[in-house]
């Protein structure tokens, strides 16, 4: 199931990607903010899409609109007191959100994502055959 139609952005980094992206972090100067993400646009639509496709299950069909999850949240936010509830308003903000960090910082230390959704998908498909 989606959410506002699966537009919200995902920033993916492969683990590959990201340890390097540390490397570069450890010999920055002190106080530099560095983000490490593939660079790609990627929709939850397109992610989730991809993932059923690479394991042969079925792709998302169902959306929920954004206001109606948003208000199932809060119903059950309030309903679980004593336990964690299944989904948060926290949560279908962020399933929706349309953030992208900038590369900049990282790309001036010389880092530079390698791998991308389609190679990734590839890559967490052969790991797991």
């Amino acid at each position: 199931v989606l959410i506002g139609g699966g537009g919200g952005c995902v920033l993916l980094c492969l683990i590959d990607d990201l340890i390097e992206g540390i490397r570069v972090a450890m010999d920055a100067p002190g106080g530099s903010l560095l983000t490490f993400h593939s660079g790609e646009r990627v929709t939850y639509r397109a992610y989730f899409t991809a993932l059923a496709g690479a394991f042969e299950a079925p792709r998302p069909r169902i959306s929920v609109p954004y206001g109606v999850a948003r208000g199932l949240a809060r119903v059950m936010e309030r309903g679980a007191r004593w336990s964690r509830p299944m989904m948060t308003e926290a949560a279908v903000r962020y399933l929706c959100r349309q953030t992208q960090y900038s590369l900049q910082s990282a790309r001036e230390l010389g880092w530079a994502p390698r791998v991308g959704l389609d190679e990734g998908i590839r890559r967490l498909r052969s790991a797991s055959s």
